[in-house]
This record gives C-alpha cells, sequence and structure tokens, in this order.
C-alpha cells in the first residue's frame, strides 16, 4: 500500500510505502526495494540532508537501511557518494547495527 502525503520539511509531495513484513522475501520485491533506495542514495540524498539536516537525514537512512538486502547494502556502501553523504551513510549504519545487533 502507497500513502501520498506533503512533506512539511520537504514541502513537496511524498509517497509512503506500508510493507508487509515479509516483502524481502520475494527476490523481485527486495531487488526493487534496494534499487530504490540505491537511486535515492546517489541522486537525492545530499539535498534531502540539506532541507532536513543531518541527524534526521541518519534517522531517515537508519529507517532505510533494512529494508536493503545484503547486496544492496554493499552497492550502497560502494557508490561514488561525496564525503558528506559518505559520512551519513556511515553514521546511518552504525546506528542501524547497533539496533539489529549486526
Amino acid at each position: 500500500m502507497v500513502l501520498h502525503a506533503r512533506h512539511r520539511i520537504l514541502e513537496r509531495e511524498v509517497a509512503v510505502k506500508h510493507l508487509p513484513v515479509a516483502f524481502g522475501a520475494d527476490p523481485v520485491v527486495q531487488t526493487h526495494e534496494d534499487a530504490v533506495c540505491l537511486v535515492f542514495l546517489q541522486t537525492q540524498l545530499v539535498d534531502v540532508a540539506e532541507k532536513v539536516g543531518d541527524d534526521q537525514m541518519v534517522d531517515i537512512l537508519t529507517r532505510t537501511i533494512p529494508k536493503m538486502s545484503a547486496q544492496g547494502l554493499a552497492a550502497a556502501t560502494a557508490l561514488d557518494l561525496d564525503e558528506r553523504g559518505a559520512g551519513l551513510l556511515a553514521r546511518a549504519s552504525s546506528t542501524a547495527g547497533d539496533r539489529s545487533g549486526r
């Protein structure tokens, strides 16, 4: 299910996905989720961080990382992000790992 809303900070329309617990069990769905996350990281990460702030961006990424497969996470860490983007991703990965016990 996809819900649509207007984000107060970004001042634009956003889609919020409500996913079933086992959404990653389907390889096609998981590949799609990985692709969506990777495109966001590569094309929007720094712009969104400018609008919401680094701490909020880390929180967003911390909630995004568990949706990704191990292959998706490996691809994310291999992206050619600028220093700020790479730092945000590293902070979020550390926080997400702490929460999941990785």
